[in-house]
């Protein structure tokens, strides 16, 4: 029982940690903060936040209609 005890906080601070580095890399990739107003909601990308069946992750061809050159600068 004391060992769990010890080990309970280095768990907590372990999954706290990996978790921001995990959320750093991918705001490091995609500015959610930056498309905040024209996708106020998860799902307006990630679809699959709100259906099982729909992928999580966005397809690049959706961000090229506006990242195009002319809209907006390209993005890779």
């Amino acid at each position: 029982m004391r060992l769990r005890a010890r080990l309970v906080p280095f768990l907590v601070i372990g999954a706290l940690a990996s978790g921001t580095a995990l959320a750093w890399v991918a705001q490091d990739r995609f500015d959610h903060w930056q498309h905040r107003e024209l996708f106020p909601s998860c799902v307006g990308c990630h679809a699959g936040a709100g259906e099982a069946s729909a992928s999580l992750w966005p397809q690049p061809a959706n961000c090229a209609d506006c990242h195009d050159g002319t809209i907006e600068d390209r993005v890779e």
